[in-house]
């Protein structure tokens, strides 16, 4: 009965005309945001069933980002090592099978390929300071604030399609405000300013370290 309850709750959470009027006013978002923002929406109208309802996502992107770092990384010193190596000259004069003639044909432009390899594993490599910085923290079973989550990824949203963060200012928490009022969550003017000024400073942080790494 619980689950049937909720579902409702979170189907009737989306917003109308007039609500997603007055939050483009605040946030400068176009119609395309819409969408985002309904799930922001549900997301906080079905708290009651959910403990922890981001942390498994975090869980899960900090232990793929630690795969993918290893992996990432092990694949450009081997890509690197075989450019470097005699390896493509022979691959060049091999020939390879083709199913749809039935027939040989030469390997072509394989050197090219691999730094073409290694150059987008390398772009991939150097990002990966980002998330440290970026994807939340957290362990199973404790209780994340649900306003902080809300506004992490309204933060995402906002910086995605007006490229400014929401900030401590009057139409940015009035911004917040109406979402969480949407959603059913009860909060204060100053938590929200607190949230932002937290979540400016790690954007600030994220900015710096991409800036430094473009630089390098």
């Amino acid at each position: 009965m619980s689950k049937k309850i909720s579902r409702a709750k979170i189907v009737a959470s989306a917003l109308n005309d007039e609500e997603w009027s007055n939050l483009q006013d605040r946030s400068g978002l176009p119609d395309r945001a819409r969408r985002q923002l309904d799930d922001v929406v549900r997301f906080l109208c079905a708290r009651p069933e959910m403990q922890d309802p981001w942390i498994s996502r975090f869980q899960y992107a900090r232990t793929a980002d630690a795969a993918a770092r290893r992996d990432f990384s092990r694949a450009m010193t081997s890509i690197e090592a075989l450019i470097a190596s005699e390896a493509p000259s022979y691959w060049e004069k091999a020939v390879m099978p083709r199913r749809d003639v039935n027939t040989l044909v030469p390997v072509p432009n394989i050197r090219s390929k691999l730094v073409r390899a290694r150059d987008a594993v390398r772009d991939v490599v150097d990002n990966f300071p980002i998330s440290d910085q970026y994807i939340p923290r957290g362990k199973q079973g404790r209780r994340i604030s649900l306003l902080r989550t809300a506004m992490e990824r309204l933060n995402d949203i906002v910086i995605a399609e007006t490229g400014t963060p929401l900030n401590q200012s009057r139409r940015s928490v009035e911004f917040v405000l109406l979402v969480c009022q949407k959603g059913g969550l009860a909060v204060a003017h100053g938590a929200i300013k607190e949230h932002a000024k937290n979540i400016r400073k790690d954007t600030k942080k994220i900015r710096k370290i991409t800036k430094h790494r473009r630089r390098d």
